[in-house]
């Protein structure tokens, strides 16, 4: 074992850069954005948005859930992701 574990997670930038590499890879023109509403996923889902744009994938769908969403407000949220024409992958 070792006596230490140091952690590094990318920026903000370079995940949703990432995304949209994998987007243009598949040919994805339109995506669904299901995040929670707190500061690590706001960033990243708003880094995300502006790339898309940039890029000419339309956000069809962006649902923010608060931190601990009941089930109703998630089927919900799903719910509206389904009727924008998104695919659930």
């Amino acid at each position: 074992t070792y006596p230490y574990l140091f952690r590094t997670v990318g920026s903000d930038l370079n995940q949703a850069r990432a995304l949209i590499r994998l987007y243009k890879h598949f040919n994805w023109a339109h995506t669904a954005i299901l995040a929670v509403n707190d500061g690590y996923s706001m960033l990243i889902s708003d880094e995300f948005v502006d790339l898309a744009f940039s890029n000419q994938i339309t956000v069809l769908a962006n649902e923010l859930l608060p931190s601990g969403a009941s089930a109703t407000s998630i089927q919900s949220a799903l719910n509206r992701i389904r009727y924008s024409g998104a695919f659930i992958i």
